[in-house]
């Protein structure tokens, strides 16, 4: 079942009983028709209240579509709710209440302040037999995060002064996903290391050995496998295979959501939403400048290593999952050590182009990660943060 009811019966069905009971010795005793009008007036009320508390709210349906909104913070919404009562008897002067996530606020029928990082909704809401009722909701998105519609509860007075109440006991499948606002982060220059990928450059020192762009005069310092025998046949003289030069710049962007305390406790970084807004800001500058992007947290993940998303080689599609992943992003998620993660992508051997987001530990120097690599750092000073060079033990960059 959709709803799970609970009636809340007063003592208003006791009192009509005591009375019928009273008027009808009233009756025998004084032998007057009109107390039996008056008994049989009230219980015909009774037999009324029954009939009509046992079929009303039996056919109101909760229109439940599954979609995702997906927005920026400072951004406006709009949410539906429908009620359909598809009975002969309508609902009149009923509440609708539900909760939703602090991230998203809407003053209109807004009850109490947020507990527990949630808002309680009070709407009042009559729904006509036959009938349908929808009720739009607008809400402005103050922070990251997803919101989803919860505790929703619909409860009215039926015939006989009780109060009945609805609880939805299904999952609301409309979410609304809150993009982090980008933190804008100076220094942002293509310093980036090449590799393999998908571009052909000609300034690229890497070649793609299954694309061969021409030929050339063999000569002594050629790798005797590149030469091209069958184009050595026609010109009767050793020639070498030309491949196409080839470039991937993906940015790996590398964020330590943690802190550690003077005795090496680890807690969720104070800081989180920022770090996550700058790293929001590198991924749009990825996506302008048209390079691929990975996105990786110090944070536990069901089926990884780590929470972390992959890059498709695609600019744009690469964003979308960025952004995906850093909303969805909770304060309670497990984290690990800084280094664990770093020794976890030095083991891959694929990342060129880092950027370290957060507290960086002084002992990162020691991973292979950082060979022939280029590494930068978000660095802090004041209310703002810039792109640097990571500098090495002795303090060169």
């Amino acid at each position: 079942m959709s709803w799970r009811n609970n009636i809340l019966a007063g003592r208003q069905l006791d009192i009509i009983l005591a009375f019928c009971f009273i008027f009808s010795l009233v009756g025998i005793i004084s032998g007057h028709r009109l107390v039996f009008l008056l008994v049989a007036v009230l219980m015909a009320l009774i037999g009324a209240g029954k009939f009509y508390d046992q079929r009303v709210g039996q056919q109101l349906h909760l229109t439940n579509p599954e979609k995702t909104i997906r927005m920026f913070v400072g951004e406006e919404t709009k949410m539906s709710i429908t009620l359909v009562n598809a009975s002969f008897i309508s609902i009149i002067n009923g509440v609708l209440t539900f909760q939703m996530n602090d991230n998203l606020v809407g003053e209109r029928f807004r009850k109490t302040e947020a507990k527990q990082s949630n808002y309680t909704y009070r709407i009042p809401l009559s729904v006509p037999s036959n009938n349908n009722v929808s009720v739009d909701l607008p809400f402005i998105a103050k922070k990251r995060g997803v919101a989803t519609i919860t505790h929703i509860n619909y409860s009215f007075p039926v015939f006989l002064m009780k109060h009945f109440s609805l609880s939805y006991q299904q999952k609301y499948r409309t979410k609304v996903v809150v993009y982090p606002k980008p933190m804008e982060v100076q220094g942002l220059q293509p310093f980036f290391n090449m590799a393999l990928g998908e571009d052909r450059s000609l300034l690229s020192p890497f070649e793609d050995l299954q694309s061969v762009h021409g030929v050339r005069e063999y000569v002594s310092t050629d790798d005797f496998r590149y030469i091209h025998w069958n184009a050595s046949m026609r010109k009767n003289a050793l020639q070498t295979k030309v491949y196409d030069r080839m470039q991937d710049i993906t940015l790996t962007i590398v964020v330590n959501v943690s802190e550690s305390s003077r005795l090496g406790n680890l807690y969720i970084s104070p800081g989180i939403e920022r770090l996550l807004s700058q790293a929001a800001y590198l991924c749009y500058y990825a996506a302008q400048q048209g390079y691929p992007v990975e996105v990786h947290f110090n944070m536990k993940s069901i089926g990884s290593s780590h929470l972390r998303t992959y890059s498709s080689g695609q600019a744009m599609e690469d964003l979308k999952a960025a952004l995906e992943l850093l909303a969805h992003i909770e304060h309670k998620e497990s984290i690990f050590k800084f280094s664990q993660l770093l020794h976890s992508l030095s083991a891959e051997n694929k990342h060129r182009i880092i950027i370290l987001v957060g507290q960086v530990d002084p002992t990162i120097h020691q991973f292979t990660l950082f060979n022939n690599q280029t590494i930068y750092h978000i660095l802090e000073v004041g209310d703002g943060a810039s792109l640097v060079p990571l500098k090495s033990k002795e303090g060169t960059e």
